[in-house]
């Protein structure tokens, strides 16, 4: 009977060196499997990181293009309105050198009305 114990015993120690073993194997099989997945979420989260960076970029860059262009039409407006005002204040300036020119030939006139009308006057009196 003692030894029956004894085969009982032993069946049980092998049967839990083998479950031992079979753990053993399990648990490395998942720890590889683990790192494997934390190397590929690195590695994801890195290729994320970088096209995150470059649509960034991207974003960066057609925003200044956006710029440069709207600075270079407000440029030409203000060119144009520059160019403008220098046509419109000329021909201001033209029109009012007219004018001036018309009022003192018209003065003139009226002054020599009432110069010889002064005259004829005094030649009359």
């Amino acid at each position: 009977m003692l030894y029956e114990y004894q085969e009982r015993i032993d069946k049980y120690r092998r049967d839990l060196l083998l479950m031992e073993q079979s753990n053993a194997a399990a648990l490395t099989s998942d720890y590889d499997y683990l790192q494997g997945e934390i190397q590929r979420t690195r590695q994801q989260l890195k290729d994320e990181a970088q096209q995150l960076e470059a649509s960034a970029l991207l974003d960066l860059n057609l925003e200044n293009k956006r710029r440069a262009e709207m600075r270079m039409e407000l440029e030409a407006r203000t060119a144009d309105t520059e160019t403008f005002i220098e046509k419109r204040a000329s021909a201001i300036t033209l029109n009012l050198k007219n004018v001036s020119r018309q009022a003192l030939t018209t003065i003139g006139a009226i002054a020599a009305t009432i110069l010889s009308s002064f005259a004829a006057f005094k030649l009359l009196f």
